[in-house]
């Protein structure tokens, strides 16, 4: 039984040193999960003015704002649920104040 708590109590301690470890910057994970933000708010924004916008031009230019910190990670996340939540034919105008900073048109 010693050995088990040990042995449950070393696994806690060094989870835990290695979430540590990993401050936001480095975190890989949240890295991607980023990218996927600022990938979904571009892909919606296609959705809704059609197909010749660029996703992949949009989502590196939204990720390279987010990074400076011109724009914030709950900026992107606004910008995407106002998208997902306006008319297919309103959209480009009922977002545009949610997605100012997130979409350019160079996208």
């Amino acid at each position: 039984m010693r050995k088990l708590t040990l042995l449950a109590f070393g696994t806690v301690v060094g989870v835990g040193a290695f979430m540590g470890a990993c401050s936001e910057d480095d975190n890989p994970i949240s890295e991607v999960e980023d990218r996927l933000d600022c990938r979904e708010a571009c892909s919606d924004w296609q959705e809704c003015v059609g197909n010749d916008f660029d996703v992949s031009d949009c989502t590196d230019e939204c990720e390279d704002r987010r990074d400076r910190g011109d724009i914030t990670e709950a900026a992107v996340e606004s910008c995407s649920d106002c998208l997902d939540a306006a008319a297919a034919d309103e959209c480009s105008t009922a977002c545009t104040t949610d997605c100012a900073g997130v979409i350019t048109e160079a996208g």
